[in-house]
């Protein structure tokens, strides 16, 4: 399949899968308001953490390793198979150090540790079932799932606001949440075995030994745990100093940031794959053009937030969340660095130059973990804020400070779209005039 096809399929269902998020987040808010808001997330963030690590970076050397016809289905399989049996037989003291430090007040014990076991399953068959389908260019298959899980979630939670209220409507709520995230993961790994048995490329064990893959994985999984620890420790923390209201306004911000990541990310794994495969001048200079989209489009997007924003998000998410708005502002700069720096670590993935995106991450986890307690004198919001700004823009840095000595450019190459970028009829993966010149 063309390249240009498979990136407008995935970034058509990565849109509308984000809307439907939004959506789903925005009935969730309303419904929950802003201190229950904050518990229900603080605990979904955590066991995204959990998720994180569980995976053991395994989500992106099955991608590599099947992008390159080099593990056949059943290795994957196996695979997939125990690390779920791993995650769920060592979370457990994990769930109960959640439940003693009262991150989800509104829960029971056994609750938290049902909820907890649902998500951590249904999130690393997500995780781990996706590679397969990137890896044969059908990424937007996840897509389509997650849409379907959240317009399900949208109805259901109007049909339980309709006949219960108070603890009833918000354990309705956690439940059917949960309960689907699950039921995501299994319809994906049933559908990606499916996938695999009608007629798909299926190749013979033994190209590559299963410690070579480890090896592989463990890389990935040090690299993609301490970047996901550093983009999210500012959400992480900020409910042990701030009042509940006060998080769910910050939470529900900080998600604005994420969807526009989400819409920038559409690339990611998909990219990976085509840069493994594919001519490295070429995929250097898709880079660049990528960047230019990304920042014109979180330019437009920021405008229009701080315009119209203050008014905005109240009518939409309840009076509970005459904050956001604010909190949304503060987090702008380290937004158009993390949508940005998207680009530059798929490359290095797809490259195997993992080594860069190692370093880039701790830079990001150093300056968000550091930056929070050194800013915390300010106001908790205050220290996620600018923590989360300082960490995106000093791991941004590190990667245009890389990638331009391996491939140089000038500045206004990775600024905004530009005059060439929209006359330019070629698909965005292909040669770039500029960036050819000077190589």
């Amino acid at each position: 399949m063309p390249i240009g096809r498979i990136l407008y399929k995935s970034f058509s269902w990565k849109i509308i899968q984000t809307i439907v998020t939004f959506l789903a987040g925005l009935v969730l808010a309303r419904l929950l308001q802003s201190t229950v808001t904050a518990s229900f997330y603080s605990l979904v963030y955590w066991m995204a953490l959990a998720v994180n690590f569980f995976t053991l970076g395994f989500d992106i050397s099955l991608n590599y390793f099947l992008t390159r016809k080099e593990i056949s289905s059943s290795q994957v399989n196996r695979i997939i198979a125990a690390l779920l049996a791993l995650a769920l037989l060592i979370i457990l003291p994990g769930l109960l150090f959640l439940h003693s430090a009262n991150i989800s007040q509104v829960l029971s014990r056994k609750q938290l540790i049902c909820f907890g076991l649902l998500y951590l399953a249904g999130g690393l068959l997500i995780s781990l079932c996706g590679a397969v389908f990137t890896a044969n260019h059908q990424n937007h298959i996840p897509s389509v799932l997650s849409a379907a899980s959240g317009v399900i979630f949208i109805a259901a939670a109007f049909i339980l606001s309709q006949q219960t209220a108070g603890p009833s409507l918000v354990q309705g709520i956690y439940l059917v949440y949960f309960l689907l995230f699950f039921m995501q993961g299994l319809v994906l790994f049933l559908l990606a075995n499916s996938f695999c048995k009608k007629g798909k490329p299926q190749h013979p064990e033994g190209q590559v030994n299963f410690r070579r893959i480890f090896s592989f994985s463990i890389f990935v999984f040090v690299t993609n745990f301490v970047f996901f620890a550093g983009s999210k420790v500012c959400i992480l923390l900020l409910p042990i100093w701030a009042t509940g209201a006060e998080s769910g306004n910050f939470i529900m911000a900080f998600k604005i940031g994420e969807y526009l990541q989400a819409l920038m990310a559409f690339v990611y794994l998909p990219f990976v794959a085509i840069v493994a495969a594919g001519k490295e001048t070429d995929m250097a200079s898709a880079v660049l053009r990528l960047v230019r989209i990304s920042n014109t489009f979180v330019l437009l997007v920021s405008v229009l937030l701080v315009a119209f924003g203050g008014l905005a998000f109240p009518l939409l998410y309840g009076r509970t969340f005459n904050q956001m708005h604010v909190f949304l502002i503060w987090m702008i700069p380290g937004i158009f660095a993390a949508c940005a720096s998207t680009f530059f670590t798929a490359f290095y993935n797809g490259r195997a130059m993992l080594r860069y995106n190692l370093i880039s991450s701790f830079f990001l986890l150093i300056c968000a973990a550091g930056g929070f307690f050194l800013f915390l004198p300010l106001g908790p919001a205050a220290a996620a804020a600018i923590s989360f700004d300082i960490a995106a823009l000093v791991s941004m840095g590190y990667d245009v400070i890389v990638f331009s000595k391996r491939y140089p450019f000038a500045l206004s190459d990775i600024l905004v779209v530009t005059r060439e970028d929209l006359g330019d009829r070629r698909p965005v993966i292909g040669e770039d005039r500029r960036l050819a010149e000077r190589m």
